[in-house]
């Protein structure tokens, strides 16, 4: 009898103490009120998707850091960062926003990605590149709002058949 009550306690016990009532929705983990309303990760992006190495290049801060899955792939500068992103031989880009915060100074903007890896000298039959990615924006020495870090996470390339 003893241990027949113990079990349905205990259920009731941890159901308690793991309900989630007083955690926010994740839409509105982080107040907005002090956060600078600026687009420049959402203008990367979509700069990113119409493959407009122009518009890339003028979003970049000087001293941008785009990091990889391993150290080799890590740019630093600008001119590196906007001629890889240049030269790349993809398609079919796409970009879904999953987070945005910050404050008056900064703001990161988290999502994933997927695009169509064309056929090139390492991989003959190309594939999907897909993963995610963690980018900050920051003011510069004139004020104005520049992607100073990126962080690409990918997975294994799919291979198309």
């Amino acid at each position: 009898m003893r241990n027949s009550l113990l079990l349905p306690a205990l259920a009731t016990l941890l159901s308690a103490c793991s309900s989630n009532a007083g955690t926010p929705p994740a839409a509105s983990t982080a107040p907005t009120t002090g956060m600078a309303s600026t687009t420049v990760g959402e203008q990367f992006m979509e700069a990113l998707m119409k493959r407009d190495s122009a518009k890339v290049r003028t979003l970049l801060a000087d001293d941008v850091v785009v990091l990889g899955a391993t150290p080799k792939q890590q740019l630093n500068g600008k001119n590196s960062v906007a001629t890889a992103f240049s030269k790349g031989k993809v398609s079919n880009f796409h970009y879904t926003p999953l987070a945005k915060s910050g404050d008056a100074n900064m703001v990161y903007y988290s999502g994933f990605y997927s695009q169509d890896k064309l056929p090139s000298a390492k991989n003959k039959q190309g594939g999907i590149d897909a993963g995610s990615t963690l980018m900050i924006v920051r003011k510069d020495s004139k004020n104005d709002w520049k992607v100073s870090y990126l962080h690409i996470s990918s997975a294994p390339l799919q291979v198309k058949k």
